[in-house]
């Protein structure tokens, strides 16, 4: 982390260019109290891990830099950086710091940036079940496009697609795991208002150092087998070289997009996949199902409105493998791996893995929706993977503004939560359910003044957390200016 730091910072040295660029700042101290230490669900859950887990304050500071010119090559720059203050126990962090030149529609991210903010952040996957923005942003690089238009399709197709590698830095099974990513996404305009988006996108942890099995397979050559998904050499393991090389999760992704002239509703199906049973559709109905209506009118009572329904009970069935018949076994290979056996292909047992075993998480956090919860954490630190992947929820979304003025959010959630196929936490062994609710806000404000004070409730019922009610205030210090000539054409 610190040599991304080091270049970032580098490079911030040489972006000053002779453009108009718009610089925006922001700093917020943040007090958070619950009647247990710990804090409720929805106070810290898809907040990059910037809100302390307990009862304390945070500090948090940011500045960006984009340019307004109009010439082919651009630059966007910043830096957060964030500081928990519970008890006697501070601990200050880097957040992002981020170098970003765009050509075209291309786009370049060089450091730690924060995911895109989609459905107007009152989703509990933020659009994507992979990647949510409920862990810290990882260093790394991430090449992605806006959507290009396909030759000779009259503007009916278009495509985007992503290229990344990042690095696992935290305290995990797999020392110092490699993260790989792409995607790619069509979209296709059947009518003037209506569009549909097919995608898929894949995240691969690779290489690294594990306590079993001694230094993972890192060469190029790996890491072109990482990204076409083959199955390892004889270095890696035999469960590497049976299946593909290192972990592979990823998502599916179906969008319709309804476009009238007074608002746009929006409804995704967002299917998860740990192999190809998965790829294949075997789990169905297993996914996020997101409808989301918004106003195109961004100053009302209601500007946007959301409803996800989640079902990952499926898992393409509970069992990988099962016994073979004599009939079944005549059929195979004495060198079958999978003598004897039978594969169903089942118990995709999502974002868990053998060998590695921190799984879908990243300082403790599941990287993917924030309704797969974590394990606890060990006695040497490490979270050992995903304890519930099975689970049924509903969740409500609202944001507007009260008296065309006032900015809240509301969000609920309710789930059932079965732990996984093969219960090894019993914390899940009755199934709990779960009921988290929060309602944000702000006060009224001058515009004269750059001075924000928010405001949030917090609350848990159920029996995966404690009963619990929590609250936030929030004093935010933001100003932005431009300097530099006004955009001209080149």
């Amino acid at each position: 982390m610190k040599y991304t730091l080091l270049i970032c910072l580098s490079l911030l040295a040489t972006a000053a260019m002779g453009q108009s660029r718009r610089h925006e700042y922001r700093c917020t101290f943040a007090g958070f109290a619950a009647t247990h230490g710990q804090l409720p669900f929805w106070a810290t859950t898809n907040c990059r891990n910037i809100v302390p887990n307990q009862t304390g304050t945070l500090l948090f500071a940011e500045y960006h830099s984009r340019s307004l010119s109009t010439r082919t090559i651009t630059l966007h720059f910043g830096i957060s950086l964030a500081a928990h203050l519970p008890g006697n126990t501070p601990h200050l962090f880097l957040d992002q710091c981020y170098i970003s030149p765009t050509w075209k529609k291309l786009h370049l991210d060089l450091g730690m940036t924060a995911p895109e903010t989609r459905f107007a952040d009152i989703t509990t996957s933020n659009g994507n079940i992979v990647y949510s923005g409920n862990s810290r942003n990882l260093p790394g690089y991430n090449l992605h496009s806006d959507l290009i238009p396909i030759p000779c399709c009259h503007g009916k197709l278009h495509f985007k697609f992503n290229f990344a590698d990042y690095l696992m830095t935290d305290n995990r099974h797999v020392k110092n795991t490699r993260l790989h990513n792409q995607s790619l996404l069509a979209t296709i305009h059947i009518h003037p208002h209506l569009t549909i988006t097919l995608g898929i996108e894949d995240w691969a942890q690779w290489a690294g150092t594990s306590p079993e099995n001694g230094k993972q397979p890192s060469s190029f050559t790996d890491y072109l087998r990482i990204i076409t998904g083959r199955g390892g050499d004889e270095d890696a393991t035999r469960s590497d070289q049976i299946n593909t090389l290192g972990n592979h999760v990823g998502r599916e992704v179906i969008i319709l997009t309804y476009e009238a002239s007074l608002f746009t509703l929006t409804f995704q199906h967002d299917i998860p996949y740990e192999d190809g049973s998965g790829m294949g559709l075997q789990n169905f109905p297993d996914g996020i199902n997101t409808l989301h209506w918004a106003s195109r009118c961004r100053r009302q009572a209601v500007t946007d409105l959301v409803y996800e329904f989640h079902y990952t009970k499926c898992q393409s069935g509970r069992f990988h493998d099962r016994p073979t018949t004599p009939e079944e076994i005549a059929e195979q290979s004495p060198s079958d791996p999978f003598y004897g056996r039978k594969v169903m292909g089942g118990n995709d047992n999502y974002f868990n893995n053998g060998e590695y075993r921190s799984g879908w998480t990243y300082h403790g956090r599941t990287i993917g929706c924030p309704l797969f919860i974590p394990a606890l954490t060990n006695d040497k630190g490490i979270t050992p993977g995903i304890a519930s992947n099975r689970y049924t929820a509903h969740h409500l979304g609202i944001k507007g503004f009260l008296l065309r003025k006032i900015p809240y959010t509301l969000k609920a959630t309710y789930s059932h939560n079965l732990g996984k196929y093969n219960q090894t936490d019993s914390r899940f062994n009755t199934a709990p359910h779960q009921l988290s609710i929060a309602i944000e806000g702000e006060f009224p404000s001058s515009r004269h003044l750059p001075l924000g004070i928010g405001w949030g409730l917090y609350i848990d019922s159920g029996q995966v957390y404690p009963d619990n009610a929590g609250f936030s205030l929030r004093l935010t210090f933001h100003n932005c200016f431009t300097t530099g000539k006004h955009p001209t054409s080149l």
